[in-house]
C-alpha cells in the first residue's frame, strides 16, 4: 500500500508542477508580448524622428544649395556692372 500511495503523491506532485510551468510560461510569454509591442512602439516613434530629422536636413541641404547658386550669381551680375563703373571712374579721373 505504500507504493501505491507513494506513487500517487508522486503522481499528483508532477501534475501540480506541470501546472504551474504551464502557468509560469503563459505570464512569461504574455510579459514577452508586451514588451516586444512596447519596443515596436517606440522603434516606430524613432524611425519617425528619423524621419523627420532626415527631411529637415534634406531641405536644408537644398536650400544651401539655392543660396550658394545665388551667392555666385550674385557675384558674376556684380563684376559685370562694375566694369562699367570703373571704366566711366577712369574716364572721369581722366578728364580732370
Amino acid at each position: 500500500m505504500e507504493y501505491a500511495a507513494a506513487k500517487q503523491y508522486l503522481n499528483d506532485m508532477a501534475e501540480r508542477i506541470a501546472g504551474l510551468i504551464t502557468a509560469k510560461i503563459g505570464t512569461v510569454h504574455t510579459q514577452v508580448q508586451q514588451t516586444e509591442a512596447r519596443l515596436s512602439a517606440k522603434i516606430d516613434d524613432i524611425n519617425t524622428r528619423l524621419d523627420r530629422h532626415a527631411g529637415l536636413l534634406q531641405t536644408g541641404t537644398r536650400q544651401m544649395t539655392r543660396f550658394v547658386k545665388f551667392s555666385e550669381r550674385s557675384s558674376r551680375n556684380w563684376q559685370t556692372l562694375a566694369q562699367p563703373v570703373d571704366v566711366l571712374e577712369r574716364l572721369n579721373d581722366g578728364a580732370k
